[in-house]
């Protein structure tokens, strides 16, 4: 089992559906199971859907302050030649919106694998794989700014519940969107996450 402690200055976990110009995009409360899969495959320089074992996070400390920024939404418009049987998303039927983007900052999360790609991260934490661009947890505006092994005397673990509705495997492309979703709730404060906090990837 590895443990690893997230630190992030900031992080926006959007929720699916379309906004409109200076709309609210709102933001799931904590990083989905999906963008946790992401985050690990990216530290380690490994494909997406290569990543093998299973895995529990929640809270060492939740965000100091929420708020919004305004952002550009880059979006795809309602023209194009879909009915002519061409490409549905042709390049020039993108355009750019502004929006309000939901945001948390200063927060830090604990996260435990454990399975065949411990040895993986470990040796990413090594320097010893190759990957590219910076580390983010998720979007790449979620930068993280510090990633450490260890383990937090006191974590909020996700685990099933029915306080909120996050995705635990994403929908991949602009024309294929096919979320799976599970309800989740958080742990009391505790040392080792709970047995069902451990979750697996799923085809």
């Amino acid at each position: 089992m590895i443990s690893l402690i997230v630190y992030l200055m900031s992080g926006h976990y959007r929720k699916p559906g379309t906004v409109g110009n200076m709309g609210h995009v709102a933001s799931y409360p904590v990083a989905p199971p999906s963008t946790i899969i992401g985050f690990l495959e990216s530290l380690c320089g490994m494909e997406s859907g290569t990543f093998k074992g299973s895995f529990s996070y929640g809270w060492v400390k939740r965000p100091a302050a929420m708020g919004v920024i305004l952002r550009k939404d880059h979006v795809w418009s309602s023209s194009g030649d879909s009915n002519q049987g061409k490409n549905p998303y042709p390049t020039d039927s993108e355009v750019l919106r502004p929006v309000l983007r939901e945001m948390m900052f200063d927060f830090v999360l604990n996260i435990m694998v454990q399975g065949p790609s411990e040895e993986r991260i470990r040796a990413a934490l090594r320097g010893e794989v190759t990957r590219y661009g910076v580390l983010s947890l998720g979007e790449s505006d979620n930068v993280v700014s510090w990633l450490q092994e260890g383990q937090e005397d006191a974590v909020e673990w996700v685990i099933p519940g029915n306080r909120m509705l996050l995705p635990i495997k994403s929908g991949r492309g602009y024309d294929v969107v096919n979320p799976v979703y599970k309800s989740f709730n958080y742990s009391k404060p505790c040392l080792e996450p709970p047995e069902t906090a451990w979750l697996q990837p799923i085809a």
